[in-house]
């Protein structure tokens, strides 16, 4: 299964107008925390119900190596189409 790139990644977002993608719950609160797309910028939102935190700025490779990492290939379709990318 191929790899994904940032770039990819943000051009997904952009022409599919995805500006927030879940990535886990909390364990704690089980509220999500989740990347958020503003403008043509990728930012890390771990503000859960538990802990309250600004969002992080991210680079989209951040993300693609997110999917990247993925072992499972139905886990890595699976979170690639959060982004808006078919595998």
């Amino acid at each position: 299964m191929r790899n994904v790139t940032g770039a990819e990644v943000k051009a997904a977002m952009m022409e599919k107008n995805i500006s927030v993608v879940k990535h886990h719950d909390c364990c704690i609160c089980g509220v999500w925390v989740e990347y958020k797309r503003h403008e043509e910028r990728l930012f890390f939102d771990s503000s859960c119900g538990c802990l309250g935190s600004d969002p992080e700025p991210r680079e989209w490779d951040d993300a693609a190596d997110w999917i990247n990492m993925q072992s499972n290939p139905d886990n890595k379709k699976e979170i690639a189409a959060r982004f808006g990318i078919e595998l």
